[in-house]
């Protein structure tokens, strides 16, 4: 299920925070360079990306050597919810 996330990013910091303005967040874990925010439920509120170009510059499928993260216009997420 895809969900649309609000973003904002801090070039000065280079950290991405994509997050869901209709949640609250309850906690919060760090993972590889991620700290991924969720509410009671345990539903995914939040996630920010720290040195995000980097980041990203790994993930990516497409090899180019600039990534532009100021340009980003919209965000959407797929949660995939899997136990233990």
């Amino acid at each position: 299920m895809f969900r649309k996330f609000k973003f904002d990013y801090d070039k000065e910091n280079d950290s991405l925070f994509l997050y869901d303005p209709k949640s609250k967040s309850k906690a919060s874990v760090e993972v590889n360079g991620m700290i991924i925010d969720y509410n009671g439920k345990k539903e995914v509120t939040g996630i920010e990306l720290l040195e995000a170009t980097g980041l990203l510059k790994e993930l990516s499928f497409e090899k180019s050597d600039s990534i532009s993260l100021g340009d980003i216009k919209e965000c959407q997420i797929e949660i995939i919810n899997k136990h233990n």
